[in-house]
């Protein structure tokens, strides 16, 4: 089989023929390429002098473009067309823009009416850890979901509110990569920056584990490029006191390292109120999220060591970790900074997240710590059953399965999901 596994060839069949069906490809070989390079090319060969537009044309063209010489077709046109600009998007695929923001190539250029320049939102990625990031959601094709004052649930973040400042609280998922695709995703859709609160140690530029590649090398500066502040009170209060949007998972890196048997398990400190009274002291608004398919990224329970069994072991490992994470600050119980050893058993799981209807606070008493306790309550089982609706719903994606998916989506667009509406 093309991937390895009896069964894939067919699964990638059936995901490309979804994705392109006969007639769809026939058109597209036919009126799109023939005779629309045919057109194209007449056109360009009757020109006598560069057109007025040639300042403004840029020719975009993918680095590694297994597909078709884009690279070579671009700097053609180039000499077709005096004036033209080609830009080469490094390391991109045949599907350029799923590597490149359209926004980013004509704000460089100059072509936007507002302004020469602009700068990056934040998408498009810079560096290879942020490529990597890149790839790894490929990998996991997330979907985003939020709910309507009706409670139904829609597909996209449209219904999620952005006035005045924002708390959104959820669960944590195994190593964590669900906050780059919450923060990127809401960039993406919203244009909608928010501050995610992350454990400091994730901001050291020297990783307490070094010399072992943990946090991966470039983390810190991804992190902050996002917007990524240290977590702590102190943070939070001074985000939403500027009115920011900002992200935060109680369960921390207890949640990001689960234990062995904890999938989707919320490992919140029990009595957190506080994140409750600060929210109310700003009037913020909370909004309940909750992600699946992140614990599964390396296949189901796929761990070799866990925290507790790397942290346990009577040998120099676990001496050295041991020493170099005692001292560093914790902010849940058992939030150690050692991550467990996995033993990867299956393809990635798709990411799914949905966003609950929102707890608003300005009627909260932020001295009334019954009342913060109730609400810090409600959020908390409001997150757990809108991971179980997820984990429920998810058996309903025709596209759920890893070799299926990544066919369709091979020609560029995103693989359809489950109907929210049933």
């Amino acid at each position: 089989p093309i991937m390895g596994r009896p069964g894939w060839t067919a699964a990638l069949g059936e995901g490309l023929a979804a994705a392109l069906p006969r007639e769809t490809l026939t058109h597209r070989e036919r009126a799109l390429l023939r005779n629309g390079a045919a057109s194209v090319n007449d056109a360009l060969k009757r020109l006598k002098a560069p057109p007025r537009w040639a300042s403004n044309c840029v020719l975009v063209a993918s680095e590694n473009d297994a597909v078709l010489p884009s690279v070579r077709e671009a700097r053609r046109l180039a000499q077709l067309i005096p004036g033209a600009t080609v830009r080469i998007e490094r390391g991109a695929p045949h599907v350029l823009f799923d590597a490149a923001n359209l926004l980013d190539v004509f704000a460089d250029n100059g072509l936007l009416p507002s302004a020469p320049r602009r700068a990056s939102n934040g998408v498009t990625a810079t560096t290879p850890i942020e490529r990597s990031m890149l790839a790894a959601r490929r990998l996991v094709s997330p979907r985003f979901f939020s709910t309507a004052a009706d409670g139904s649930v829609e597909d996209g973040l449209f219904n999620v509110p952005s006035e005045g400042p924002v708390l959104f609280v959820g669960n944590h998922q195994l190593f964590g990569l669900d906050g780059v695709h919450i923060v990127e995703e809401f960039l993406r859709e919203r244009r909608l920056a928010l501050t995610p609160l992350v454990y400091p140690p994730l901001l050291a530029d020297e990783s307490p584990l070094a010399p072992l590649p943990y946090p991966l090398p470039g983390s810190a500066a991804m992190l902050r490029r996002f917007g990524g502040e240290p977590a702590g009170a102190k943070t939070l209060i001074a985000a939403l006191k500027r009115g920011a949007k900002a992200l935060v998972f109680p369960g921390g890196a207890r949640e990001v390292f689960k234990r062995k048997g904890e999938a989707y398990t919320l490992r919140w400190p029990s009595d957190s109120s506080a994140l409750v009274r600060i929210a109310a002291k700003f009037n913020a608004t909370i909004i309940p999220f909750a992600g699946v398919g992140g614990d599964e990224f390396f296949g189901n329970e796929a761990y070799a060591l866990d925290t507790d069994d790397l942290l346990t072991m009577d040998n120099r490992v676990g001496e050295f970790l041991r020493n170099r994470t005692e001292s560093l600050v914790s902010l849940v119980d058992g939030d150690t900074f050692v991550p467990p050893l996995m033993a990867p058993n299956a393809a990635p799981r798709r990411n799914y997240y949905l966003f609950g209807r929102p707890f608003h606070t300005t009627a909260v008493d932020p001295a009334n710590a019954d009342a913060c306790d109730a609400l810090y309550g409600a959020v908390r089982t409001q997150v757990e059953l809108q991971v179980e609706y997820l984990l429920q719903r998810r058996g309903d994606d025709p596209y759920d399965d890893f070799v299926k998916r990544l066919a369709y989506e091979s020609l560029g667009s995103v693989a359809p999901t489950f109907s929210v509406d049933e």
